[in-house]
């Protein structure tokens, strides 16, 4: 884009360039020419906002797909749901490498051992890799009630500290870790205690009592992580409230 630019009065010198907008907006003040072909300083202050930005990367977001206790099913709706995830996180109770197979052709899959999962299918017992830049410990099964953590949880959103049984639990990961996925119980939960999110995406297998049928997803971004819980089929009951979270919410232990 180029701006007409006023002289002062006598014109233009034989020979003065035109000058353009990009090019005035960026002198400084008192860097125009001298004499009778002065030309006058013009201010483009937004353009070089515009091109300032133009010129940051592009924010890159990751998302993360999460899912357990499938117990050789998988359901459709999976990949509708999980596309566009850079990988996924399965918590345990496959059931079947068929499962796994369906998950891959979404995007690539980080698999556990859950307690009904033969040791000969390959997959270990349990996971630490950082998505994302996000320090996560993968296992089937946590070592504390579900019910236990949630209720530790709301006492540290109540008070503001933990019970020594919630520090007890923290410490069985390493200090670094930032989310703990697990499963085993089909019951979704989401809860931030401890300085570390706790995610159980629930079971995506065959529907099983009137337990939901769900999933979990995690996006990362430069600006926020968040996560939610997501339902494979309707379901009338409540599920967890989606959760915003920071890197390393408390210091390490």
């Amino acid at each position: 884009m180029f701006l007409r630019l006023r002289p002062k009065p006598g014109g233009l010198s034989r020979g003065e360039p035109i000058v353009s907008g990009v090019s005035a907006g960026l002198r400084r003040s008192g860097e125009g020419r001298t004499g009778a072909g002065r030309i006058q300083e013009v201010q483009l202050s937004s353009l070089q906002v515009a091109i300032r930005k133009q010129a940051r990367p592009a924010e890159h977001t990751v998302i993360i797909g999460l899912v357990s206790d499938t117990h050789g099913f998988f359901d459709p709706r999976l990949a509708e749901i999980l596309a566009g995830a850079e990988l996924i996180l399965h918590a345990g109770d496959v059931g079947s490498q068929e499962v796994i197979d369906e998950l891959g052709r979404i995007a690539p899959v980080h698999a556990i051992r859950g307690n009904v999962d033969s040791p000969e299918a390959g997959w270990p017992p349990s996971l630490i890799l950082s998505p994302g830049g996000l320090v996560t410990h993968v296992l089937h099964i946590l070592p504390a009630a579900q019910s236990r953590l949630e209720a530790w949880a709301q006492s540290e959103r109540n008070s503001c500290a933990l019970p020594p049984a919630a520090e007890r639990l923290r410490s069985r990961f390493e200090s670094s870790v930032e989310m703990v996925v697990f499963g085993h119980s089909h019951e979704p939960c989401l809860v931030s205690m401890g300085g570390v999110l706790w995610v159980n995406p629930g079971s995506a297998g065959r529907k099983r009592f009137r337990l939901p049928r769900t999933c979990g997803l995690i996006q990362l971004s430069s600006g926020q992580r968040e996560a939610w819980i997501v339902p494979l089929e309707p379901f009338d009951g409540s599920l967890p409230p989606r959760i915003r979270f920071r890197q390393q919410v408390s210091p390490p232990r």
